[in-house]
């Protein structure tokens, strides 16, 4: 759940460094299914559950996120916006592999036909990456809907473009 800050923190440099710069992190709208989280016991030491653990670790990433957003420009960094994506309920390997009792085998067999694909799930985060009406925007948890192939396939274009244009500087 720290990955997001340490790898953000690692390539602040960078970022500050283009003309507009965006993080985007994936969560998930499960982080508020499990109620308060035990911030002095934030591994779930005393209680833990995969549930907890999934729902807080979540909730950890939108509070890094927002803490990211109020810190940032204290030093004098203004071209970096931070949001995080809920892309939906996706079929995950993850999800799959953590279903060991039997009240999880029950709800994941029963919810699988409302999943989204890997694929679709991705779309949400790379919209969110590239999309011109999302410049600027920060602070936001978004659950963007990809609703076209050829959408998608726009989107990967451009992605593979700016990712060349990146990478050769």
């Amino acid at each position: 759940m720290f990955a997001p800050l340490l790898l953000t923190t690692l390539l602040l440099s960078v970022l500050k460094k283009s003309k507009s710069a965006r993080v985007v992190t994936v969560s998930s709208a499960s982080h508020a299914m499990e109620g308060k989280p035990a911030i002095n016991d934030i591994e779930l030491t005393q209680n833990y559950s995969m549930s907890k653990a999934y729902a807080f670790s979540k909730l950890y990433v939108i509070w890094i996120m927002r803490r990211l957003v109020t810190e940032v420009p204290k030093q004098g960094i203004s071209n970096i916006t931070f949001n995080t994506v809920h892309p939906g309920s996706t079929q995950t390997s993850p999800g799959r592999e953590a279903v060991k009792s039997l009240k999880w085998k029950i709800i994941y067999f029963l919810w699988r036909p409302m999943m989204i694909s890997i694929e679709k799930a991705a779309g949400s985060s790379i919209l969110a990456a590239v999309s011109p009406g999302l410049q600027g925007v920060t602070g936001n948890i978004l659950a963007l809907k990809v609703k076209k192939k050829r959408t998608i396939n726009t989107i990967r274009q451009r992605m593979k473009r700016q990712s060349g244009i990146i990478v050769s500087r």
